[in-house]
């Protein structure tokens, strides 16, 4: 089912994230994933996380969780 797909797929990003947890780009896909899933609740953990991480890319974060409305307009 496509639901089994998205599932896996989401716990393929997050063994990407736990095991390299300095690169950037599975929580990017991580987010973009969730975010065209409407999976906001298991999206705001790792969108905070990733602040914290990358504050580098704040503000491109910070695009990507407008676009799929993870954050409200308090910014975070």
């Amino acid at each position: 089912s496509r639901q089994g797909r998205v599932d896996e797929g989401l716990r393929s990003i997050r063994r990407a994230i736990e095991t390299s947890p300095g690169w950037f780009d599975p929580y990017w896909d991580f987010l973009s994933a969730c975010g065209e899933h409407g999976r906001k609740r298991e999206a705001a953990e790792i969108y905070s996380e990733a602040l914290r991480r990358f504050p580098g890319a704040r503000d491109r974060l910070l695009r990507l969780a407008r676009r799929y409305g993870l954050t409200g307009s308090d910014d975070e």
